[in-house]
């Protein structure tokens, strides 16, 4: 199942809000997706890319991603 999830991601499904959620809730800041234009999370914060890359590996991160506006047409 992670497998498939992990295939979806930026295609379908758009993990980059939720992903910068769950970061700023838990290290108290307020980044934003314009933050990230043209680099990941985990390169703009090296120092805690392992907690980073640990929120994919949680079974349900993908549940409810939401899908990418024509994604679905488009495949």
């Amino acid at each position: 199942m992670k497998r498939i999830a992990i295939d979806m991601d930026e295609v379908i499904a758009d993990l980059v809000p939720k992903h910068l959620s769950l970061y700023n809730k838990d290290f108290q800041e307020s980044l934003t997706t314009e933050d990230l234009v043209g680099q990941k999370l985990r390169m703009l914060r090296p120092q805690y890319a392992k907690e980073i890359r640990q929120y994919l590996d949680d079974p349900t991160f993908f549940r409810d991603l939401e899908v990418i506006e024509n994604s679905q047409i488009v495949l």
